[in-house]
């Protein structure tokens, strides 16, 4: 398997949006296939790739993370920025893939962050896809009334329901390792010791042509990709914000309805562990009638 370069994979990213080689999913009778189509995003923004342990996903953490943001205790390193992650062929989550899929599969998470809701914006690609794909959902976090919820645009076409629910479970199972993952980067290391985790990993050859084009045509270089290794120790004691947060109890957070703008459908999630609540059991609700 040849080495990840994160770098070079967003290089191709950001060219491929810019040239309109972006792959649009498109539902056909008995399959899938990816359509050219050129988003209209900037991808101008700061550029996280997250190393770590991506054996499981983080249920607890990504929980915390969630909980975090929408109580606004948490908020995003800028108000737009990317996450990358990059699961390689032999990750225990992609065995349910057929064989022939069981190769790297990179994901980017765009995110904007303003006063009102999150929006995530996701990409994927694998390495038997010569050009990045737009993913079917996008996530939005609502502040106001602390509802999250999918959109998926009809326009793509009617993919079977097995097809989306695994597609969304999917999409969720990223997200929530992002999420973890950025949290635990922003609550637990300070700009001083980000700087010790903190790598920029030169792009190859690949970036170099890509930026030369981007040169000749006015354009500003592909950002620099920050590769921070969340399992380096930091080297100065952890941040706590403005230091008048309370500590947080082990709890459960309770299961919640998550409705897809555009069709509606509407899906439960399960209640999930959070602060370490993994030993706490389960709240129980007993509804009664008069009779």
């Amino acid at each position: 398997m040849a080495e990840f370069n994160a770098q070079d994979a967003y290089a191709k990213l950001v060219e491929d949006i810019r040239i309109g080689l972006i792959g649009r999913p498109l539902a056909i009778p008995g399959g899938t296939k990816y359509v050219p189509f050129r988003p209209d995003i900037d991808m101008n923004v700061p550029v996280f790739h997250l190393t770590g342990e991506w054996k499981h996903v983080p249920l607890d953490e990504g929980g915390a993370a969630i909980d975090a943001l929408l109580q606004r205790e948490f908020h995003l390193p800028y108000s737009r920025c990317g996450f990358m992650m990059s699961l390689p062929g032999t990750h225990s989550g992609l065995q349910h893939l057929k064989p022939r899929f069981r190769v790297r599969h990179s994901y980017v998470l765009l995110m904007e962050e303003d006063d009102e809701q999150v929006h995530i914006i996701p990409f994927m690609k694998n390495e038997l896809m010569p050009h990045w794909a737009r993913q079917l959902f996008d996530i939005y976090f609502d502040f106001a009334s602390g509802d999250i919820s999918t959109m998926y645009d009809p326009a793509w076409g009617s993919f079977p329901a097995d097809f989306i629910t695994n597609v969304e479970g999917s999409l969720w199972s990223r997200m929530f390792t992002v999420m973890a993952n950025a949290h635990k980067m922003m609550m637990t290391r300070s700009d001083e010791s980000m700087g010790n985790a903190a790598k920029v990993i030169a792009g190859s050859e690949v970036t170099t042509k890509i930026n030369g084009r981007r040169e000749k045509m006015n354009l500003p270089p592909v950002p620099r990709v920050i590769t921070i290794d969340l399992t380096a120790p930091p080297s100065v004691p952890s941040r706590t914000g403005t230091g008048k947060g309370t500590t947080k109890r082990a709890h459960f957070r309770r299961g919640s309805w998550h409705t897809r703008k555009a069709t509606g459908i509407r899906s439960w999630h399960p209640p999930v562990a959070v602060h370490g609540g993994g030993e706490v059991v389960p709240p129980w609700y007993e509804v009664k009638t008069p009779h």
